[in-house]
């Protein structure tokens, strides 16, 4: 009787065990097919969050942008917006998933913060210690970098602020190769590379020149007013209607040259005036010698005339004048 007790409780426990095993099974809902996989959405959300602090960010004129920072990211991921909301309602409704994604997402911004920093504190070091020399390369960012049609990835700028070895009258060049990718793409793709160099007096000196496959970019400023240089600023800009091209700008360098100031304008003119005033006097001196020489042979020649002889004159003439 014991026996047959102890079997009907193990039994009984055995259902229950198996049962609760089953709820738990049976609760665990099965992700579907629309909506993003943890690892797609935790790379989604990062952009997506980023998009809309940047976008934040953007006041008066540039609000347009926020919409473009939000449109980078499904044109990035290849995602619409439905599909990123539908995502969320689902994870919202497993909170175990989407914890989980934070975490990660807490860590790699940790990361990317630090990464930050190891930048700018780089940055801070090249302005607090400026590149000596009378030739130097200013490029301190990657010297290689891809360019993508979409907006906000499509444009890619260096700019150097002015240190105390910013001299008059230097001159800035700027050259970078470039490779469409693919070689054979739309014909309405473009590219435009852009040197700009800013002034103290807020002049600015700027060039263009449209990138061609194949020709590295080559772009020389040079400063003949004597200004210094407030800083200077490297970029390009890429467009094409079919958003697999890419252009890869590779081996950027930033070259400045010192070179010597013009000379004073006002010595030259001077100098001049008293070369004028010299070759004058030379051709009055000249004037007044052929004149001399010109009165001197007509003496001459006077001198050189003989004395006419004495012609006999007729007798009744004679008698006159001797009356």
């Amino acid at each position: 009787m014991q026996r047959s007790k102890s079997k009907a409780f193990s039994f009984s426990f055995f259902i229950l065990h198996f049962s609760l095993l089953f709820l738990f099974v049976g609760c665990k809902v099965e992700r579907p097919k629309e909506v993003l996989p943890p690892s797609k959405m935790e790379d989604v959300l990062y952009d997506y969050h980023l998009a809309q602090v940047m976008g934040g960010e953007m006041t008066g004129e540039n609000m347009y942008k926020r919409g473009l920072y939000i449109d980078y990211v499904f044109n990035k991921h290849h995602i619409t917006r439905a599909q990123l909301d539908s995502s969320l309602v689902w994870y919202a409704r497993n909170p175990k998933e989407l914890s989980a994604i934070y975490e990660r997402l807490t860590a790699r911004n940790e990361r990317e913060m630090e990464y930050i920093k190891q930048r700018q504190s780089m940055v801070s070091v090249r302005g607090a210690q400026p590149i000596e020399g009378d030739s130097a390369d200013l490029w301190y960012e990657s010297r290689h970098f891809i360019l993508t049609p979409t907006p906000l990835d499509n444009y890619r700028s260096v700019s150097i602020p002015f240190d105390a070895n910013f001299h008059k009258c230097d001159t800035i060049r700027w050259t970078c190769d470039v490779v469409f990718i693919p070689f054979e793409g739309d014909s309405t793709r473009k590219a435009v590379a852009s040197l700009i160099v800013r002034y103290a007096n807020d002049s600015t000196l700027a060039r263009d020149v449209v990138v061609t496959e194949g020709t590295p970019v080559s772009i020389t400023l040079h400063n003949s007013d004597s200004v210094n240089v407030k800083n200077v600023t490297a970029g390009v800009y890429f467009q094409s209607k079919t958003h697999s091209d890419h252009l890869v700008v590779a081996h950027n360098q930033l070259m400045r040259y010192h070179t010597l100031p013009p000379k004073d304008t006002t010595t030259i003119v001077s100098a001049a005036a008293d070369t004028s005033s010299v070759s004058k006097k030379g051709r009055a001196s000249k004037k007044t010698r052929t004149k001399s020489v010109k009165s001197s042979s007509k003496e001459e020649k006077k001198e050189a005339v003989p004395p006419k002889k004495n012609v006999k004159q007729p007798e009744n003439v004679r008698q006159t004048i001797e009356e």
